[in-house]
């Protein structure tokens, strides 16, 4: 007997190639919402390529919980479902992701999380992500994590650049070089180049220009 008999009964003659399309929808539906972190990931991900309206709802719910799963407190290591939830809100281009999104990015206190918020934000249209960004960098704070960063924000521009808005791709034409800090040795680093990140900015603003004069 074949594994799709034993899951659903059946004889030999009528065997699909596939699942239901509906069930699978359903199945990793119910994995969001179970405490395996693994599953939950591979569910978020999945999600994120199936264009089903249902999906949007419950990846945004991952952000609503306040256990493992990306609350304000959880641990580094167990976030990945709220990260590949935020991924895939951003792949689906449903415009009621971005408040939510936006929200997690504004409370996130590191900067991976920040990261997938302000690119799926930006996937949106939005640039409330690049924003935090660029308001960190300005905080003593987070001066260990200027090279972080800038690296983050220049996969933003490599990943999204399309949608940025206008505003928040002139203020990164204007990124001038940063300090930067060893956290081991708690003495100052060589300054972070930060050309590459405005000549991105600069090139998707050009495009734009000559889209709209053609």
């Amino acid at each position: 007997m074949s594994i799709w008999q034993r899951l659903f009964g059946g004889s030999n003659k009528a065997e699909p190639a596939i699942a239901n399309d509906h069930d699978e929808v359903s199945r990793h539906l119910h994995a969001l919402r179970e405490n395996d972190i693994e599953a939950a990931m591979e569910a978020a991900t999945w999600l994120g390529e199936c264009h089903d309206p249902r999906a949007v709802p419950a990846l945004v719910a991952l952000f609503q919980r306040d256990d493992c799963f990306g609350g304000r407190a959880a641990r580094m290591d167990s976030c990945g479902p709220w990260m590949r939830g935020a991924e895939a809100l951003g792949r689906l281009g449903d415009p009621s992701a971005v408040e939510p999104l936006a929200r997690i990015v504004e409370s996130s206190q590191t900067t991976d999380m920040i990261y997938e918020g302000g690119l799926a934000l930006a996937r949106l249209g939005d640039g409330r992500g690049i924003r935090k960004f660029l308001q960190l960098i300005k905080d003593p704070e987070w001066e260990y994590s200027v090279r972080t960063i800038v690296y983050k924000l220049r996969r933003i521009l490599e990943e999204a650049p399309n949608r940025i808005p206008v505003s928040e791709l002139q203020d990164l034409t204007r990124l001038p070089d940063l300090e930067c800090f060893d956290s081991s040795q708690n003495a100052n680093a060589p300054v972070e180049d930060c050309s590459r990140v405005r000549e991105l900015a600069r090139a998707e603003l050009t495009r734009r220009q000559s889209t709209h004069s053609i």
